[in-house]
């Protein structure tokens, strides 16, 4: 009970919305609901930009300087590796527990202000923390990538709708593999109807903004 009381005391009940909130991504994630592959996306931003006109120069210059910082700031924490959802959330399950033991340690009167100085200091020590958690998992998942590189076509496969349907929006479909089956997030084309789950489907192409793979229904193939 002392736990719950700490977790819900007005200075930490901020951080812990926060981790609720992650919390609930992931589960609406392990759902098939959605999700938010576009993000994982910023780790790969292009720091080198080409210029074709002078007149461009200016524009291109920034956006080279802005993606250049924000993929150092991904390189830090090794989101350039691990995805970056999951650091992310191990940031904020840092930032959770820091604050928690902070407040409770040097805050005892639970002074506002103390408890903003509490909540800094341990968004800093949760993002050097995150970086040392994830640095062991930076081989694992380069070599997760190089595999991908060299496995066989994903793209005209058949497999199932896994999540209640498959839209435009979202949906997750299994595909069978020389390994274990693949789960993958998928979405069919504009202006075609939802795949139900169970259906059988087949992959048509991935799509270049995201990691999801575009599907259509066997039955649709056929007929």
């Amino acid at each position: 009970m002392e736990f719950f009381a700490e977790a819900f005391n007005a200075l930490n009940l901020p951080v812990t919305i926060l981790l609720g909130l992650v919390m609930l991504y992931w589960v609406i994630s392990l759902l098939g609901v959605i999700d938010f592959e576009f993000l994982d996306g910023l780790a790969d931003l292009d720091p080198d930009v080409e210029v074709d006109a002078d007149t461009e120069l200016e524009t291109d210059s920034a956006r080279t300087s802005g993606g250049g910082i924000l993929h150092s700031v991904l390189n830090f924490l090794n989101a350039t590796d691990v995805p970056l959802l999951f650091v992310i959330s191990l940031i904020v399950l840092c930032l959770w527990v820091l604050n928690l033991v902070g407040n409770h340690y040097l805050n005892p009167e639970s002074d506002a202000l103390i408890a903003s100085g509490v909540t800094v200091g341990s968004l800093i020590g949760a993002v050097f923390l995150t970086k040392f958690l994830t640095r062991p998992l930076t081989p694992l998942m380069r070599s997760f990538k190089i595999s991908e590189e060299h496995q066989e076509p994903i793209v005209g496969r058949e497999g199932v709708v896994r999540s209640s349907e498959v839209s435009q929006t979202y949906g997750q479909v299994e595909v069978a593999s020389k390994g274990a089956p693949l789960l993958l997030h998928a979405r069919v084309g504009e202006g075609r109807a939802p795949i139900p789950k169970g259906e059988k489907i087949i992959v048509i192409a991935k799509q270049e903004n995201g990691g999801a793979y575009l599907v259509r229904s066997l039955e649709e193939k056929t007929s």
